[in-house]
């Protein structure tokens, strides 16, 4: 016997795979009998929509041939950032990101800084219209807020329609490593955004980065104290 599991971001790792009744499967890095399991973190249960199919032996091997409608690659590669202070460790921003994606629209949350942004990183960003920081004033931080991190997650953690558009779906963990990815750019090809500002004025920056087979392309804000990722996709 047999079952395959169907869904969106993380949850895709999934998406194809056929196991024996009595086994689990580990989509997103977490081993999961069903969609829904309560034993699965947050970010794989919430807003769950996926399916369990249970096949005949015949037809879940021919299942097993077929090619994924949506491949999922590899988890991304842990980027090596430049020299900054790093301000949360990986288990809190994890915990932070979990949090942000089972909030409501509208439920406030916390911003999670999570690195000082480097005088390079800053000079690139004030040459293209920052304000700069007051004199004597703390440094600049990059930060995760929680209404960006569920956008860039539901716009572009979908594997299916990334496929559609030529992209590869971004997950938790990429998000994650956001401050990382930027901090790991080459700071010379930053420039302003198609949108080249926030609703509230705020400048737009927009950044590829190439780590191993993966590319990514990061839209971040700047703001009085912080950059904030507004969004972020993977091209193929």
């Amino acid at each position: 016997m047999g079952a395959t599991v169907t869904a969106r971001a993380a949850r895709m790792v999934a998406s194809g795979d056929v196991v024996e009744l009595d086994e689990e499967f580990a989509g997103g890095g977490a081993k999961m009998a069903r969609p829904l399991d309560p034993r699965g973190p947050a970010r794989e249960v919430v807003n769950c929509r996926c399916t369990l199919v249970v096949l005949n032996r015949r037809t879940a091997e021919r299942w097993q041939g077929r090619a994924r409608i949506a491949p999922v690659p590899a988890p991304a590669q842990t980027v090596a950032p430049a020299q900054t202070v790093a301000l949360a460790t990986p288990s809190e921003v994890s915990r932070w990101i979990d949090d942000a994606l089972t909030r409501r629209v509208g439920q406030p949350a916390p911003a999670i800084d999570l690195a000082v942004v480097p005088d390079g990183l800053s000079d690139r960003v004030i040459a293209l219209g920052l304000r700069p920081i007051k004199a004597g004033a703390p440094p600049r931080v990059l930060s995760l807020d929680a209404s960006a991190t569920r956008h860039a997650f539901d716009n572009h953690g979908d594997p299916v329609r990334e496929a559609a558009r030529g992209q590869i779906a971004i997950t938790a963990q990429d998000i994650a490593q956001w401050a990382a990815l930027l901090l790991a750019a080459d700071w010379a090809q930053i420039m302003r955004g198609d949108s080249p500002n926030a609703p509230s004025g705020a400048p737009r920056f927009t950044v590829e980065v190439l780590v191993g087979p993966r590319r990514y392309v990061l839209v971040f804000e700047g703001r009085r104290k912080r950059l904030v990722l507004v969004t972020m996709w993977s091209p193929r």
